[in-house]
Formats: C-alpha cells, structure tokens, sequence
C-alpha cells in the first residue's frame, strides 16, 4: 500500500523536476522574475489539487460499480442512473457524477458514490460544513455566506 508521504515525496520531486527544466528551457526574462515563477506556482498547485480530486472520484466510481453494480439479495444486475451534483469543497466546486444503482425485482437502491463522499443529503463536504460553522460562530451571517 502506498503511504501519502510517499505520494507527496513524488509530487514534490517532479514539480522540482519540472521547475527547474522549465526554467532552464530559456524562459524569458520576464517568466523568470518571482510574480511568474509564483503564478506558476499558484496555478500548478491548482492543477494538481483538481487532478487529484479528479483521481480519487475516478477511483471511488469504478469501487462503486463493482459494489452496487449486482444486487446483493438476487445477484441481478442493478439499472443505473447518473446524476452531476456539485460538491463545495473548502478549496473547489466539483461537478461529480454520481450513479443510483437500482434493482426493479428487490425495489433495492445504493448510491455509494455520494454515500463515501458525505453527500447523501447535501452537497457539501464534511470539512467544508466544519470550516462554514466556525466561520459563522466568528462572523455575522452575511460575512459568512460571502
């Protein structure tokens, strides 16, 4: 099993990497003075959060068709319906597609998708509740919904 340290020791070994190729690719002067160079910064960060989220829905969709894929009562294959919701999280909106899977004979239904994302009954994450409570406790209400 892969840790997360060793995840992100591979991450910052190749956005090292491929800052210093850049830069030595003859960048111009202009891209070569700290606001560039921060920017870049700023937008590969940005990149590599949406790719990793990206990532982690991708691997969460596959787990949940070979979960709810079949019904577990009469081993029939489950109908499945698609839906895109949007999921604030504290950094990102994501548009997520999220599969119902429901079997006709057994009237049985899952969605695990949203259940393993805290979304059952809202379109928030977890963390991103937490963080709008505690900001609400120190703000007015207008200031927080801002």
């Amino acid at each position: 099993m892969t840790h997360p340290e060793d995840v992100i020791t591979e991450c910052v070994d190749g956005a090292k990497t491929l800052m210093k190729a850049w830069l030595k690719s003859g960048a111009s002067e202009e891209l070569l003075r700290m606001d560039a160079i921060e920017a870049n910064v700023d937008a590969w960060i940005r990149w590599c959060e949406l790719g990793a989220y990206e990532a982690a829905i991708e691997v969460l969709t596959e787990m949940g068709a070979r979960r709810a894929g079949t019904c577990p009562r009469c081993q029939m294959a489950r109908e499945r319906d698609k839906k895109t919701v949007r999921v604030r999280t504290k950094r990102l909106v994501l548009m997520v597609d999220v599969f119902r899977y429901r079997c006709r004979p057994c009237g049985t239904a899952s969605t695990p998708v949203r259940e393993w994302l805290g979304i059952e009954s809202g379109q928030t994450t977890g963390g991103f509740d937490r963080a709008a409570s505690v900001l609400a406790t120190e703000l007015s209400f207008g200031a927080t919904a801002t």
